[in-house]
């Protein structure tokens, strides 16, 4: 009897910490009513296999979700091990990571839209903005490149191609752009 008895509690504990572990991954979730305010607390999102990791602007997990998150930016190209909700994100690299986050406030303070921010190993980041590709290259004269890319924002947006600002034109007055063929 003690044995049955044993058995049944150990498997009840297997099942509560298997239960425990798929909550705080965020494959389990409660819908709890405040999902609107976790996400407006986020300032960005990671994609963890089939989901997206929310996370504010101390780098704190706030939540987690499988649908794609709206008017949030994706951060991607930053490697990490290990993604928990309620725990600091902590990636491999810092500086991608700071780099790509830099790009986001920049965008966010200037109120231009960004769907997407990639920084690779070698640190250059490429942004997605509606059907545009724009090279940002290496973090050099970041917060002026988007100042000036804000005066044509509008018109960008209406495009569909490539904007280079890793650097001035040959001329320097300006960045090359190339349109995507139809």
């Amino acid at each position: 009897m003690k044995k049955k008895i044993l058995i049944i509690v150990s498997a009840a504990a297997v099942c509560v910490i298997a239960f425990c572990i798929l909550v705080l991954t965020g494959v389990i979730q409660f819908k709890s009513g405040n999902e609107e305010l976790v996400k407006g607390k986020a300032l960005c999102y990671v994609k963890y296999m089939d989901t997206y990791m929310l996370l504010d602007k101390n780098n704190v997990v706030t939540g987690s979700t499988t649908e794609c998150p709206e008017n949030l930016p994706e951060i991607s190209g930053v490697s990490f091990d290990s993604i928990i909700v309620g725990k600091k994100f902590e990636p491999k690299d810092e500086a991608p990571y700071k780099y790509a986050l830099k790009l986001v406030d920049c965008f966010k303070k200037n109120s231009l839209g960004v769907s997407e921010v990639y920084v690779a190993d070698d640190m250059k980041a490429t942004v997605y903005v509606a059907k545009v590709k724009i090279l940002m290259g290496v973090d050099e004269n970041t917060e002026e490149k988007i100042n000036d890319l804000r005066d044509f924002y509008d018109d960008l947006i209406q495009l569909e191609g490539t904007l280079d600002m890793q650097e001035l034109s040959k001329n320097n007055i300006g960045y090359s752009f190339r349109q995507n063929k139809k």
